[in-house]
């Protein structure tokens, strides 16, 4: 079947043809004042430009067309309106035998596609190493309705929850794991008998060890070390330089030795800040090292 606004522009193109214009001016759109109408045609406005004429008499005369029409109307109501719009309002009768149609036909009468793809949705996209909870329903719903619809309409739709990359979300368990349970036998390399049947945490153990694992591989490099601002080994590093990068103990250290490392760091000078006035100076001057925690020192506070 036919969309409702394809079969009225069908109607308005004949009127505007018969009345002497061009039928590319007969665009139906839904009305922005539902308060007047329920759709409207403003291509009087723009017909009256190409035909030197005002707006209000090409309405009027597409208005007399349209109204012309006695037996079962489509408009219960077509009104041309200053300067130049064309109010429509669907007659019941028409809207009675389109649902009709629509009742009898296959599939409400949604036409199939000219060209049938096929359309993957992508949607879940759990994180495998955290428990499941409400919020996941909701990508979980809107893509498998979205699936449904395209299904519905005729084409090829392929549904995925894809997890992304599960192994570093296991990696980091298993590795945060080791450093807390070193004991247990996955990582004894010489146990030969029969792995625990039971899980080595809980479901709650779970929900702090991935996020305590995660934050740990994202730490940077200044936060295990002073920060170069003030110092820090990072600001002697020079091209070539090996660095040996400690996170659970909070250092870093430079492949050199003490005498360049001293050497180095006496003709380092600290950079000129950037900024001098206003709260982010007073922010820098008072912020601790990222080793330390990024905290600020407040004189008389912190002591």
């Amino acid at each position: 079947m036919k969309k409702i606004l394809d079969l009225m522009e069908q109607k308005l193109k004949a009127a505007f043809t018969a009345c002497g214009y061009e039928d590319k001016f007969a665009k139906v759109v839904l009305s922005n004042r539902p308060d007047l109408c329920e759709y409207q045609c403003n291509g009087a406005m723009a017909a009256a430009k190409a035909y030197k004429t005002k707006p209000i008499d090409i309405a009027n005369a597409v208005v007399e067309k349209l109204t012309a029409e006695r037996e079962q109307p489509m408009f219960g109501e077509a009104v041309a309106v200053m300067p130049g719009f064309i109010n429509l309002k669907l007659s019941e009768a028409f809207l009675a035998d389109y649902m009709k149609g629509m009742a009898e036909a296959d599939k409400l009468g949604l036409e199939e596609p000219e060209k049938k793809e096929t359309i993957i949705v992508d949607y879940g996209g759990a994180n495998v190493a955290k428990p499941l909870h409400v919020g996941h329903l909701r990508s979980a719903i809107i893509g498998e309705s979205i699936k449904r619809m395209g299904r519905f309409m005729g084409y090829e739709m392929i549904g995925d929850v894809h997890l992304g990359d599960w192994g570093l979300q296991m990696g980091l368990i298993i590795e945060e794991l080791r450093d807390r349970k070193p004991e247990l036998v996955y990582f004894d390399e010489s146990y030969t008998g029969e792995y625990p049947t039971e899980a080595p945490f809980t479901i709650s153990e779970l929900e702090e060890i991935y996020p305590a694992a995660s934050a740990k591989s994202k730490v940077p490099i200044g936060h295990v070390s002073p920060e170069a601002a003030v110092g820090g080994p990072i600001a002697l590093v020079e091209e070539g330089d090996i660095i040996k990068i400690n996170i659970p103990e909070m250092t870093l250290d430079i492949a050199v030795s003490d005498e360049e490392m001293a050497a180095r760091k006496a003709k380092w000078q600290p950079r000129e800040p950037k900024v001098t006035t206003g709260y982010l100076a007073r922010y820098a001057s008072m912020v601790t090292s990222g080793n330390r925690g990024a905290i600020l020192q407040i004189p008389g506070k912190n002591d």
